[in-house]
């Protein structure tokens, strides 16, 4: 099994080039930029170059934290010129795939997912994922980190996320840590969370709390671990928003305001990591996804169309309640799917292959507003999922949706709809 090098507890020695202040302006990173992205792999801008790290440039973050004062707008963003990440956050060995951009597991990720799934090694025998070393991709620092806390029946298990600043306009999060390093244990010590909330049901019960930090961390020093017999996922999760590009496409979203800033996070290594890790870019069943975008894609409205995200317009049970995709696999996007938050059907997905034409199973892209009534019906055995689907466009930003539980029929018509709208 492969074990985890997380710090000692606090109160031992931090790791060299670790240190934890509060307060101060953005980092900034004078970094020279040595070589362009790989053939054949769009890059996110001409200006994402590759870097060399050197001591000097901790030794210039360090300057720049202790005297922030002298920082101008220019010089943030230089800083950005070049800044890459130059460190693998997991060991190749504890990488077994890489899911793309665009996932679907609703209720959660009924809207195409914005970040990355590295897979975990699976123990067999345990039946349990491995604990894994997580390390700093790059020379920066630990602006937030989020707690969650979950209580069920007595047991008390813990899931951290970390907000990871590159350089001004970039940033990297990384969700389902299991353990904390030292100095980020010790940056939670005594520390009042700027927020919490708390939810869930009679059997599980949720803390969440965010707390502002400011740990300035080294390439390769530990974050701490993911998996294990308490890991609450199967995956490490990998966000990336770049701030100097333009938005995705999105075209609304509910969510927090950086995802329509979201970036594949593998195009901001060096040439040799990143080449590395789309290889391993795919489905958990082992098929790579070779379409590109390789790295995946958020961002799959198209105005006028049915495709993309919509939010019913109605109470629902909750946020997630009401979500809706019509939008393609994001391992093999020759594939359309209906992903349902609940509403018109519990939470699942409905995949089959589009049609260019007619008005059976018709691709999204090609869904006009107008009058006509869409069926989609005979979905595939991977979906698992009976009924069909009726769904009318009637302008831009307003759709009607029912399922029933027959085939698609001629004469099909709506008994009781649900009105889904394109803003939430």
């Amino acid at each position: 099994m492969h074990q985890s090098a997380i710090e000692p507890p606090p109160g031992h020695a931090r790791p060299a080039g670790a240190t934890i202040r509060r307060g101060v302006l953005p980092l900034v990173l004078a970094i020279i930029a040595t070589a362009c992205g790989p053939q054949g792999v769009a890059s996110p801008a001409e200006s994402v170059e590759h870097v060399s790290v050197t001591d000097d440039t901790v030794g210039m973050i360090e300057a720049e934290l202790d005297d922030p004062g002298g920082t101008t707008e220019a010089e943030a963003d230089d800083a950005c010129v070049g800044a890459l990440m130059t460190t693998l956050p997991l060991a190749e060995e504890d990488m077994e795939v890489i899911i793309p951009l665009g996932n679907l597991n609703p209720p959660g990720h009924t809207h195409p997912t914005d970040h990355l799934y590295y897979g975990l090694p699976y123990d067999e025998e345990s039946g349990q994922r491995h604990l894994v070393e997580v390390r700093s991709p790059a020379d920066g620092r630990i602006t937030s980190i989020d707690v969650s806390t979950k209580t069920e029946e007595g047991v008390v298990s813990f899931d951290y996320s970390l907000r990871f600043v590159l350089c001004p306009e970039r940033t990297v999060k990384f969700g389902h840590i299991t353990e904390l390093s030292a100095p980020l244990r010790d940056a939670l010590a005594g520390d009042e969370p700027d927020f919490c909330t708390e939810y869930g049901d009679a059997q599980a019960r949720y803390e969440f709390c965010s707390h502002g930090t400011d740990v300035v961390l080294r390439a390769g020093d530990p974050l701490g671990a993911a998996g294990g017999p308490t890991g609450t996922s199967a995956a490490l999760d990998l966000w990336m928003y770049d701030t100097a590009l333009a938005p995705n496409g999105l075209l609304h979203s509910d969510e927090h305001s950086d995802v329509v800033y979201t970036r594949c996070g593998l195009d901001y290594f060096t040439d040799e990591q990143r080449d590395l890790q789309y290889e391993l870019l795919g489905g958990w069943d082992g098929t790579r996804r070779t379409a590109a975008p390789v790295c995946g894609e958020i961002a799959q409205d198209l105005p006028g169309t049915a495709q993309g995200n919509w939010y019913a317009d109605a109470d629902a049970a909750s946020e997630w309640d009401a979500h809706l995709a019509l939008v393609h696999d994001n391992v093999d996007p020759a594939i359309a799917v209906i992903a349902v938050g609940g509403m018109i059907a519990g939470p699942g997905l409905w995949t089959f292959a589009p049609r260019p034409d007619g008005t059976v199973n018709r691709d999204f892209a090609s869904l006009a507003p107008g009058q006509q009534v869409f069926c989609f019906h005979e979905f595939d055995d991977a979906s698992n999922r009976g009924g069909s689907f009726l769904i009318r466009l009637v302008d831009d930003d307003t759709m009607l949706v029912e399922q029933e539980p027959g085939s698609c029929s001629d004469g099909a018509a709506f008994a009781s709809p649900v009105t889904y709208r394109r803003a939430p």
